[in-house]
């Protein structure tokens, strides 16, 4: 029996019905099934989650029209890309949220504004997006809508943060084409400040309204510690930091290494990763903005470590062979796709590279997908 009463209508947890403990060996063996046989003996057993409920940092629910009136907030309806189910006991956030979202859906009723219809595009309420720090325990709001609407939602975002004290800023973002994401480079600050700031062990990182940044804050370190392990840096190393995001890596790895060079195409993680560099005094780690096949190509960086954390898709091709060509003696290929991992395991042995270990570790209690870490020797 799930402790979800969401479950199994809504799509976000699609385990909640098994017990943690029962959904490791199930995740071991769905990851297994997708290696070949000449991986299978490298994987080690899944690190699992120390915490498994209000576990996320970072969430992005659909505003919608209910059925008998009223605005409602929550996930896809398991199986459809259309339907929303209203989650206000969601177990993956955090235990307030039922209070704020109850609240949210009152005022948001009253307001009389329409939540965005994804089949007709029409609307303008679409997505309240939530993340956390759980260094600060604080929380940033961001209501991603349709069209410029801050002079209605700015006196609710000052009301939201006088019942909530622990809302600490309130952002608005326009989203208005008709995809279904909520990623956009038009934020507006309603109420409060635009970010927050989350640690990572001893090091801090500025987490703003899209930054990347894992969802699971207390497991997070245990993912960057295997990394670092399997690395077995020395302070002469130089670290080569690949789809490096706000560079949250490269400063981990920092104190253990000569110096971080990263790469990063989205304006603004590069952003972000300057201010954390600042942030932590981490002047040894150097951040490009550009495509990473483009740098490598034209630069020709020379590196002792390459660590690659690469999108869902996994790494282009150009940048997978180029990122061989720095001299590297070792690879750590951080990934949350077995699928695109094992392909590119397969393209870096054809480019002299070895893989060692695999390692899980789950960032994703409930769900089907793992975080895994991989070291590649030089052969």
């Amino acid at each position: 029996m799930s402790l979800c009463t969401h479950f199994p209508d809504c799509g976000g947890c699609r385990m909640a019905d098994v017990s943690y403990l029962d959904q490791l060996p199930v995740k071991h063996q769905s990851f297994e099934s997708v290696l070949p046989e000449v991986y299978r003996g490298l994987l080690q057993p899944i690190i699992p989650s120390e915490r498994h409920r209000f576990h996320r940092n970072k969430m992005e629910f659909s505003i919608f029209q209910r059925e008998g009136g009223g605005v409602g907030l929550g996930l896809k309806r398991a199986g459809k890309w259309d339907q929303c189910v209203a989650t206000p006991h969601c177990q993956l956030f955090d235990e307030r949220w039922s209070q704020v979202s109850d609240w949210v859906c009152n005022q948001l009723t009253q307001l009389g504004l329409p939540p965005y219809d994804q089949r007709s595009h029409v609307g303008v309420l679409r997505y309240m997006m939530v993340r956390k720090s759980e260094y600060q325990s604080a929380w940033l709001v961001n209501w991603v809508v349709a069209s410029d609407i801050s002079e209605q939602l700015k006196p609710l975002a000052i009301a939201l943060r006088v019942e909530f004290p622990w809302i600490v800023g309130v952002v608005m973002s326009v989203q208005s084409q008709v995809s279904d994401t909520a990623y956009t480079e038009d934020v507006r600050i309603l109420d409060g400040i635009g970010e927050l700031v989350e640690s990572i062990g001893a090091k801090r990182y500025r987490v703003s309204p899209y930054s990347f940044f894992q969802t699971n804050s207390g497991q997070v370190q245990r993912l960057y510690q295997v990394a670092l392990e399997l690395a077995e840096p020395s302070r002469s190393d130089l670290l080569l930091d690949l789809y490096c995001g706000a560079a949250t890596i490269g400063i981990y790895f920092s104190d253990h290494v000569h110096s971080v060079l990263g790469i990063e195409i989205n304006p603004s993680s590069i952003r972000d990763a300057h201010h954390n560099i600042e942030l932590n005094q981490a002047h040894s780690v150097i951040v490009r903005e550009g495509k990473v096949k483009n740098i490598l190509k034209f630069e020709k960086p020379q590196a002792d470590i390459v660590v690659v954390d690469p999108p869902r898709s996994g790494l282009e091709p150009k940048a997978l062979r180029r990122s061989a060509t720095t001299g590297a003696s070792r690879i750590v290929y951080v990934s949350c796709n077995p699928t695109t991992l094992v392909r590119d395991l397969g393209m870096y042995a054809e480019e002299g590279y070895v893989t060692r270990r695999i390692q899980p570790v789950d960032m994703f209690p409930h769900s089907s997908h793992l975080e895994a870490v991989a070291l590649l020797h030089k052969s």
